[in-house]
């Protein structure tokens, strides 16, 4: 079941019902802006979980970051008592007598409530428990500034050609300063002039299918991806470009020309 702002808890389980409603390929999910996609199949860990548009499994993935949070929490979670659990632990007596019985609760009048409740002996703010979290609790809300709600982008064409590029850059380490914004995919190719699909039917991964796919491009491939460096264009005209000099490019135009 979907919140109020159209996503699903980090813990939500999905029923064959809901699953059934997903888009049923990674296209789908990405034309419809959806975050899951089911095609019917389970993962390798034989999970029936949907799918993210990234293809990953979302189980594995809530699995595995369960599993590092746990690694990485264990035995520093400080528990918070409750004030009933305390009230039952807790005697009446003043602080002197507390620190001398070596009890850390005590029950004593409290001077903020006016009524007798528990108090902790390790705390230097006046006044009882309850009313110390009381109070903290509205410091925080009082004190919380909410973050700029920023414009959701994993799920577009255009960070994943942005991704893909960084990736590169770091597997080649060569220069990496563009952002996200620099990153716009034109309806036409500007060199060959065709008209930039960003979605296929034909998932099959050839030079053939992906030819009018789009693609990022760096304008001078000696240098890295660089602001006024980089373009979109289609898929078939990056694998013509490939590595050449645009003296190159003449000689081999130049040559065609002379010999056809």
């Amino acid at each position: 079941m979907k919140d109020r702002i159209g996503k699903y808890a980090r813990n939500h389980v999905f029923t064959l019902e809901e699953l059934e409603k997903l888009p049923k390929t990674r296209r789908e999910a990405m034309v419809e802006g959806e975050r899951f996609y089911f095609n019917g199949n389970l993962c390798k860990h034989n999970h029936l979980s949907p799918r993210r548009t990234d293809s990953k499994c979302r189980q594995c993935v809530n699995d595995r970051e369960n599993a590092k949070y746990k690694n990485k929490s264990e035995g520093k979670v400080r528990r918070v008592r409750d004030i009933e659990e305390l009230t039952s632990i807790a005697k009446v007596e003043t602080k002197k007598e507390a620190l001398k019985n070596n009890r850390r609760y005590f029950i004593i009048n409290c001077s903020k409530c006016n009524l007798s409740k528990v108090h902790d002996v390790k705390s230097r703010l006046g006044g009882c428990i309850e009313c110390i979290r009381k109070r903290s609790a509205k410091i925080n809300k009082e004190a919380y500034i909410p973050k700029e709600k920023k414009e959701e982008t994993y799920n577009t064409i255009e960070n994943i050609l942005y991704m893909y590029a960084q990736a590169r850059a770091k597997k080649k380490k060569s220069e990496f300063s563009i952002k996200y914004e620099d990153v716009f995919i034109p309806e036409y190719c500007p060199i060959l002039g065709i008209k930039i699909d960003k979605f296929l039917e034909d998932t099959s991964q050839s030079h053939k299918s992906r030819a009018s796919s789009p693609s990022l491009d760096r304008v001078d491939s000696s240098k890295g991806y660089i602001k006024g460096n980089v373009t979109v264009i289609s898929y078939r005209a990056n694998i013509l470009k490939g590595q050449g000099t645009a003296k190159q490019h003449r000689l081999i135009a130049s040559w065609i020309r002379k010999n056809t």
